[in-house]
């Protein structure tokens, strides 16, 4: 699996190929001030920032430390974007959560979602997606593209800027194998290597040597023997199958990687790197992977999203040698995730809103691990709300909150378990009407909800 994408405006994935049945690859995704990871097993855990219910968990409530989102299981693949999220079961089916004004969603309607609902209109199982700001694409494994979502810019590729809240199918386009979405602008790779653009084209980011926006698809006939695409709000990166980085498109920050801070309306090749095998455009930074294994960045480094302890900007590629080894990257607004070498996930930069799942809003400017949440071994249900321990000790909460009950510093009901903050190493819960108690394995007592 090679995954490639960006947030704000700018999420692609790229899903080449299915795992086995009942099981995932490992990954994680960095959205706008808001995580997700993707565990073995299928299931998802989310933390960050949450307004708009992109961590799935029924409510809005940030999360200071990741928390699994129900009513979704089987999962392959996961994106998160600006304010939402959508996940690829490995039945072909694609499911979506969080804002929805314009029809990102996909399921019909333009009504927010805090727990995964199947987008529609889909006619076969989907083989790769991408997650734009406000609009959607996708691939069927026959290789046609779909999109749906916001289409004032003509993003959606149906020669027209109406919205679509159901996936329709993109006319014009041979078959292809990936799509990358932009803030207001779409790619795709079709299957014999060549790279497509629709939409907005105020920065060059068609890469046609214009600012002309189209409303269908056109081809860039500067790429030929492409493999993969990347795009970020207005930047695109493409990958060649000589291991050659190209990018086009917004040059602020850096983000192209040229040596400037120019718009650049057509692709060219980014030099001094080495042969790369996988690329990520991101809005600050963006990430290449070499074939032996060393990571290269450049652009904005403003929280620290080089990991590399300093905060100096790089408009052209600068090898981060405390990365080598690190794979499966994922870039949000200011933040970044990735498996370190051994496996583990990973974040570091920007944390304002919990983003990097560390438990605090501190930033990073090194890769820090993420925790992660266990089975529940013992439950206890109150009136109207449920507390449970998990098998590394840790309490969950869930259900009505008007007094506290789930400990979370809000009052806000939750219909998915969240993690309470405080008790630590537990070994029992017992929850009353209206309040909670836990004992510690210290022989310690904790209590909280109605006093």
């Amino acid at each position: 699996m090679t995954s490639i994408w960006k947030h704000r405006g700018i999420v692609a994935l790229l899903w080449l190929m299915a795992p086995a049945a009942g099981a995932a690859a490992p990954m994680v995704s960095a959205g706008n001030e808001f995580a997700l990871a993707l565990k073995a097993d299928g299931s998802i855990s989310a933390w960050g920032r949450n307004d708009y219910g992109q961590l799935g968990n029924g409510r809005s409530a940030i999360r200071l430390a990741p928390a699994k989102v129900e009513g979704i299981d089987g999962v392959a693949a996961v994106v998160a974007g600006d304010g939402a999220t959508l996940a690829l079961r490995v039945d072909g089916t694609l499911w979506g959560w969080g804002a929805n004004a314009n029809g990102l969603l996909g399921d019909g309607t333009a009504q927010g979602k805090s727990h995964p609902v199947r987008v529609t209109g889909l006619n076969a199982a989907v083989a790769s997606f991408a997650l734009g700001s406000e609009h959607a694409l996708a691939v069927t494994t026959d290789g046609t593209v779909w999109a749906w979502g916001w289409g004032n810019y003509g993003q959606l590729g149906n020669g027209d800027t109406f919205n679509r809240i159901a996936a329709t199918a993109v006319a014009g386009l041979p078959p292809a194998s990936a799509v990358a979405a932009g803030a207001r602008h779409s790619l795709a790779l079709a299957t014999d290597g060549t790279v497509w653009a629709w939409g907005d084209n105020s920065t060059g980011q068609l890469g046609d040597g214009s600012t002309v926006s189209r409303l269908t698809p056109i081809q860039l006939g500067t790429l030929t023997n492409i493999k993969a695409i990347s795009t970020a709000a207005k930047s695109n990166l493409a990958l060649d199958a000589s291991g050659r980085v190209w990018a086009w498109g917004y040059g602020g920050g850096g983000i192209l990687g040229d040596g400037s801070y120019a718009d650049r309306a057509t692709p060219f090749i980014v030099t001094g790197l080495p042969a790369i095998n996988a690329i990520v455009a991101g809005k600050s930074v963006s990430v290449a992977v070499a074939e032996d294994g060393s990571v290269w960045m450049w652009g904005d480094n403003a929280s620290g999203q080089f990991g590399d302890g300093a905060y100096a900007a790089q408009p052209s590629p600068a090898k981060v040698t405390a990365l080598a080894g690190y794979q499966e990257f994922s870039v949000g607004e200011t933040h970044v995730a990735a498996r370190a070498p051994a496996g583990a996930a990973q974040a570091w930069g920007g944390n304002d809103y919990a983003q990097l799942g560390l438990g605090d809003t501190t930033d990073r400017s090194v890769p820090t691990a993420i925790s992660a949440p266990v089975q529940f071994m013992q439950v206890s249900a109150g009136l109207t709300h449920t507390a449970a321990v998990a098998a590394d000790g840790a309490v969950w909460a869930w259900g009505s909150n008007g007094v506290g009950q789930l400990a979370d510093g809000t009052i806000d009901i939750s219909n998915r378990p969240v993690e309470v903050q405080g008790p630590g190493n537990a070994i029992a819960v017992s929850a009353g009407r209206f309040h909670v108690l836990a004992l510690g394995a210290d022989g310690s007592v904790w209590a909280w909800g109605n006093n």
